[in-house]
């Protein structure tokens, strides 16, 4: 059996900067102050004044390249499962199980609130069904 190994050529550029924009605008959604945004920050011991212009353009940028990358993961695993949509979600599902062993390492050793733990996790769990959404639907 010969083995397929997706290139960046079997995945839409566009299809991938369109998931990460989708990731980006659910976690910009998610920790803002109609959802989630206050408990974010309350339990991360964050105010509002603590954020400068600086650091947040820097956030911005490491996110949308992480983005960027889960989006093009993700456009390789639709590739890989075209015909099985359940292998694309099975995929994410494991992406996400390994993003929960990250997320773990600061609830256990830097003593997070367990809250904070599931706010990341859902979110994660939520920016990748999106992206995935992506690839997915637009075939």
């Amino acid at each position: 059996m010969d083995a397929y190994v997706a290139t960046l050529s079997d995945v839409s550029l566009i299809k991938i900067l369109v998931s990460a924009i989708v990731m980006m605008l659910v976690g910009s959604l998610w920790y803002s102050s109609m959802l989630f945004g206050r408990a974010w920050m309350q339990l991360s011991g964050i105010r509002a004044s603590d954020i400068r212009p600086a650091e947040a353009a820097r956030g911005y940028i490491f996110a949308a390249l992480f983005a960027l990358l889960t989006a093009y993961l993700l456009g390789v695993v639709a590739a890989h499962t075209s015909t099985h949509p359940m292998a694309l979600f099975s995929s994410v599902i494991a992406i996400w199980l390994f993003i929960l062993a990250e997320l773990a390492n600061g609830f256990m050793w830097e003593k997070q609130p367990f809250a904070l733990f599931l706010l990341q996790a859902f979110r994660s769990l939520f920016s990748l069904l999106a992206g995935a959404a992506v690839f997915f639907f637009w075939g």
